[in-house]
């Protein structure tokens, strides 16, 4: 199932010496933070009937490709000229009310890269 991973096949494009163009990016949500919020809002009667945004941080592919090469310790080509900016903005103001942290970053892009690329067998070049 490693194949469905977010990132999959961006390491593997790359290690196999391709170029990287994908336009647009994404919001990003952990697991994590989707099992701290289910428990709390579980816990907690003023979550009852609200939503609760979980984005923990807005990512091109061109940013997740560009980590994926640091990752891999390689240089690639990589289209990166998408916004840098999402074109909308989401409150997370509630979710981080319950104690929910979405506070991962890059860095949790960066750490979620490493570990699939580790299970993946690709090693740095």
């Amino acid at each position: 199932m490693l194949d469905r991973s977010t990132g999959y096949s961006i390491l593997k494009s790359l290690r196999e010496g391709q170029s990287f163009q994908q336009q647009g990016g994404g919001k990003f949500v952990h697991v994590d933070d989707v099992a701290a919020a289910t428990v709390a809002a579980v816990e907690r009667d003023e979550a009852n009937g609200r939503a609760f945004n979980l984005v923990d941080c807005y990512a091109r592919w061109a940013d997740w490709a560009k980590i994926a090469a640091e990752v891999l310790g390689m240089d690639a080509k990589i289209d990166v000229s998408s916004p840098e900016a999402p074109q909308n903005q989401f409150d997370v103001t509630a979710a981080r009310s319950l104690g929910v942290g979405l506070n991962r970053g890059v860095k949790g892009i960066r750490k979620h890269l490493k570990e699939l690329a580790g299970k993946m067998g690709l090693q740095r070049a």
